[in-house]
């Protein structure tokens, strides 16, 4: 398991089960978890001498949480089958969040995807991306041409963008 294979998996819970929530029951293990760490997506690990590890699925995990928040709207999405490409989108809703996307780049190669942006107001975005060397990065704003956004996914990445 890839340490942002979980995201994909949110992704699913949200578009195929119709889930409207996501709490993360197991965000910090220890070990003393009889049997072994049943979570190995965990975001923090305490050991038994009371130090810390911040592990990489944390810094994928806050990729979601910046873009989807609560009052938002999931929004529709549609990714080409066997891309290695997912989208997860958050529209307001007249909340005081601007909308979101997130680009999940499941392969391990470099991917430009070109991404047809509908209902949103605005053509900038601010971008931030996690990937293996990457944690939680500040990228240049990205504009939109025309109602596209063109980007270049580095293999096994999560991007967010949040429009301005």
């Amino acid at each position: 398991m890839k340490d942002y294979d979980f995201v994909n998996i949110i992704r699913m819970n949200i578009y195929d089960a119709k889930v409207n929530a996501v709490i993360p029951w197991a965000a910090l293990q220890t070990l003393t978890w009889v049997g072994g760490d049943p979570n190995p997506g965990t975001a923090f690990f305490i050991s038994e001498d009371g130090n810390y590890e911040i592990k990489p699925q944390y810094y994928y995990y806050k990729q979601l949480c910046m873009a989807g928040r609560g009052g938002m709207k999931v929004a529709l999405v549609e990714t080409e089958k066997e891309s290695g490409i997912e989208l997860i989108a958050f529209e307001s809703n007249s909340t005081e969040n601007n909308d979101a996307l997130v680009i999940i780049n499941l392969s391990e190669n470099t991917k430009e995807i070109s991404v047809e942006i509908d209902g949103i107001e605005s053509s900038a975005f601010s971008v931030t991306r996690s990937s293996e060397t990457e944690k939680n990065v500040d990228l240049d704003e990205i504009t939109t041409s025309g109602n596209k956004l063109t980007y270049k996914a580095p293999g096994g990445s999560v991007t967010t963008f949040i429009s301005k």
